[in-house]
């Protein structure tokens, strides 16, 4: 973990950068015992990591916003200009989808649960440090 909690009672997403997707570990130091713990998941805060979709990879399945329970993404039409920046097999792929996919309309209210990024068959998500997205 990358990072130090010094704050007690407050719970902070520190962001790990190591491998494919930062990973937000959710901390708190304990008044008690000056000791970090795991924060409980109603107490994560938005904001601090953003989703962001490949559009080369997404097929617009819907998974992700079906198991959001922040309503951070929609699946709607694939805009004319992400499809243009598409490669050409990216194309082909979108079309055999019906030009549909997931999009972030609601960055800030992500808490970083992680969940899209496991049920998203293609691997699509990432997440991004939001100062950084």
């Amino acid at each position: 973990m990358r990072g130090r909690l010094q704050t007690p009672g407050k719970c902070r997403g520190v962001v790990d950068t190591g491998g494919r997707s930062p990973h937000v570990n959710w901390m708190e130091v304990t008044p008690s015992t000056g000791k970090a713990a795991q924060c409980e998941p109603g107490e994560r805060k938005a904001g601090v990591v953003v989703p962001v979709i490949e559009r080369e990879r997404c097929e617009g399945k819907a998974e992700c916003v079906a198991v959001c329970p922040f309503d951070v993404f929609e699946v709607r039409k694939l805009d004319a200009a992400d499809r243009r920046t598409l490669p050409f097999v990216a194309k082909l792929k979108a079309m055999a989808h019906g030009n549909r996919q997931a999009y972030v309309v609601k960055p800030q209210d992500c808490h970083a649960c992680q969940d899209c990024i496991t049920v998203c068959p293609e691997g699509a998500i990432d997440l991004v440090a939001a100062d950084k997205a």
